[in-house]
């Protein structure tokens, strides 16, 4: 019995880490020439596009680290005003196992360290009205590129967003879910 679960375990932990000499991955769902997104849930914020430019309003895709990034989200808020939101955030890359080769989204353990973000501190986008929302969100990576370009290597990643009521008197639900789809160059 303890050999079983010894292997068991071994498996497990094996199956967590990459391949010493991993297959190439296409990108999926033209990820190389574009981002791509969609809600994961009929949440009462639906995101309709995303664009990510640079601080000139040129395009900045692939995501080039080194540069602040600009994302613009048009979404539609059929629900309440928020003035608190927090978000927690799950990463995967698109590659293959230890064990086996085939190209799938496979998650980057975060250790809860993007779970219970302040939303509006973080976006500096609130409050979330109802009707139509033009959000714009600067995010300044630039001091972390040199960590961040470790991960980012000739694969895809995907970004799941979960956006969490943080208004007084809320129960937590999910407001909105959106997945990203994109690649990052160093």
């Amino acid at each position: 019995m303890f050999r079983l679960a010894l292997t068991v375990a071994l498996l497990a932990v094996a199956y967590s880490f990459p391949a010493i000499s991993k297959a190439t991955c296409p990108y999926p769902n033209s990820t190389d020439t574009a981002i791509h997104f969609f809600n994961c849930a009929p949440d009462v914020i639906q995101v309709q596009s995303v664009t990510i430019t640079d601080d000139s309003g040129a395009s900045n895709y692939p995501i080039d680290l080194k540069k602040p990034i600009n994302l613009n989200l048009k979404s539609y808020d059929s629900g309440a005003d928020y003035v608190a939101d927090l978000v927690n955030v799950k990463l995967y890359e698109y590659t293959t196992g230890w064990l086996d080769h085939d190209c799938s989204w496979r998650g980057i353990p975060t250790f809860g360290m993007l779970d219970g973000i302040n939303g509006c501190n973080f976006a500096d986008n609130c409050p979330l009205d109802h009707g139509n929302l033009n959000l714009n969100i600067k995010l300044d990576l630039t001091k972390y590129a040199p960590i961040l370009a470790l991960l980012a290597g000739d694969k895809a990643y995907e970004i799941e967003v979960h956006m969490l009521d943080n208004n007084p008197g809320s129960s937590k639900e999910e407001i909105a879910c959106v997945v990203n789809q994109l690649q990052f160059i160093k």
